[in-house]
């Protein structure tokens, strides 16, 4: 299992291409990402993040690892 990952970039965009990127290389060795648990945390109002094709939930903050990300907006 691989657990506690966590994808950063300051453009949407980036981002976006990051997570397919992330996706692609669990496909390779047959791994596949729980969209259900997964977050994103991000000052874009339109657009959304997709895992496995399904929409990931937006949250203002989460905790990775025992620290408090907040949303700045």
């Amino acid at each position: 299992y691989a657990e506690d990952t966590a994808l950063i970039s300051v453009i949407f965009e980036k981002f976006k291409l990051l997570t397919q990127e992330l996706e692609t290389a669990c496909q390779k060795w047959r791994l596949k990402i729980n969209s259900d648990k997964c977050k994103v945390m991000s000052k874009e109002i339109s657009g959304a993040i997709e895992v496995n094709n399904q929409a990931v939930q937006k949250v203002e903050n989460f905790v990775f690892l025992g620290s408090v990300f907040k949303n700045m907006t």
